[in-house]
């Protein structure tokens, strides 16, 4: 399945929270296994469901890193949250992350583009990012309770 559908399908799947019903998810344990089926992750604090694709690694990276899903087939998906707050903009907490990555000597080399979306409804920004040898993909999105990054990492060739 081409990448750009995976992290499509993951996004809304993060969107799909209230939708979704315990049945439906099967928990993870930290760094978990690369698994022979997909399937729906539950973050055992925050409370999110994220879709996990077949033969990916899932590491639990603590409060402050959220999780990271690695694939040997050379992409990487990193979601954080924090309690949502209204005190910055969503392009505030962009050029905040910008600040630490993006510039000389930093992974991101340059901007290649930027702009506001949608995320199941709610009110997101995305940026596209490039750096040596990888493209990088950020959305942060304002939901009621969390806000949450989701940075995308590929080749340029896999993205």
């Amino acid at each position: 399945m081409p990448l750009p559908v995976l992290l499509t399908r993951a996004i809304c799947l993060a969107g799909l929270i209230f939708i979704l019903g315990p049945d439906a998810v099967s928990a993870a344990t930290e760094d978990k296994a690369k698994v022979d089926r997909a399937y729906l992750y539950e973050h055992p604090k925050v409370g999110y469901f994220i879709g996990i694709p077949v033969n990916v690694t899932l590491q639990d990276r603590g409060a402050t890193k959220g999780i990271a899903i690695k694939s040997r087939r050379g992409y990487q998906v990193t979601v954080q949250t924090n309690p949502a707050n209204g005190q910055f903009s969503l392009i505030n907490m962009l050029s905040r992350l910008e600040n630490k990555y993006l510039g000389k000597g930093r992974p991101w080399s340059r901007k290649l583009r930027q702009g506001s979306t949608t995320v199941a409804g709610l009110d997101a920004v995305e940026a596209l990012y490039e750096g040596a040898g990888v493209r990088v993909r950020v959305i942060i999105v304002r939901g009621t309770r969390f806000d949450y990054v989701f940075i995308f990492l590929a080749a340029p060739l896999n993205f």
